[in-house]
């Protein structure tokens, strides 16, 4: 019999799961036997101005290791670099995986209200564009540029947007007033305060990413 590699081994194991406990909210699985993945993403190739901040510490972006999954429930990320001189992968330990899960019923992603219900706290996923107004017109920022805000995550990205209003009702959304009309500023409808950072992995489609992640993000909000 013909000796199998270890993937395929693993592709013929059969599906167990002995389970008989309740899982509660987002960590309850429609088949208790796998987790569904919505949305396994691209990563974002780093700018070159990103790449060349990397340099300076000798280490590069680990495309193979590094993933974003929009899982059902929840949204789990791992950011990986690796040595970038091959003469000295021996003088470091191996790389460490810094993967993370966010569930999109407890913590950051809990719908609630505040303040007498002037503050809605209903978080979501959203896109960020990069591009800005300029006398009525929309111009786009050069990723490339490592004088601009794109040097770490290049072009349109993906945030977290903590709320819907605040301040009495305030729209967390940029409007008229935050580009003096379209004359300059940010893109009028999109976030206001959001948080990069808090996504961890950026996806090479930002659209796609959030086109799904709005269909999975507020069912899992409601689970129970």
């Amino acid at each position: 019999m013909a000796e199998m590699s270890p993937d395929k081994q693993v592709m013929n194991l059969q599906q167990i799961s002995d389970r008989e406990s309740h899982q509660s909210g987002a960590t309850r699985l429609s088949d208790p036997s796998h987790i569904k993945i919505w949305y396994n993403a691209e990563p974002r190739v780093p700018t070159k101005c990103a790449n060349l901040a990397m340099c300076v510490f000798c280490i590069e972006k680990d495309m193979e290791r590094s993933y974003l999954y929009l899982r059902e429930g929840a949204i789990e990320s791992n950011d990986v670099n690796k040595c970038a001189c091959a003469a000295l992968d021996s003088c470091f330990p191996q790389t460490q995986d810094w993967a993370t899960v966010r569930y999109f019923d407890r913590g950051n992603f809990m719908k609630k209200k505040a303040c007498c219900g002037c503050c809605s706290f209903y978080p979501s996923i959203e896109k960020k564009s990069r591009d800005f107004m300029c006398l009525c017109m929309q111009c786009k920022n050069d990723p490339e540029n490592c004088w601009c805000t794109s040097y770490w995550y290049g072009p349109d990205y993906v945030t977290y947007v903590p709320f819907e209003t605040f301040c009495c009702c305030i729209p967390n959304k940029v409007n008229f007033c935050c580009n003096c009309c379209g004359l300059y500023g940010p893109i009028s409808g999109d976030p206001l305060l959001h948080t990069p950072y808090f996504i961890g992995q950026q996806p090479k489609d930002a659209d796609a990413f959030v086109a799904q992640a709005k269909q999975v993000v507020p069912v899992a909000q409601k689970m129970r």
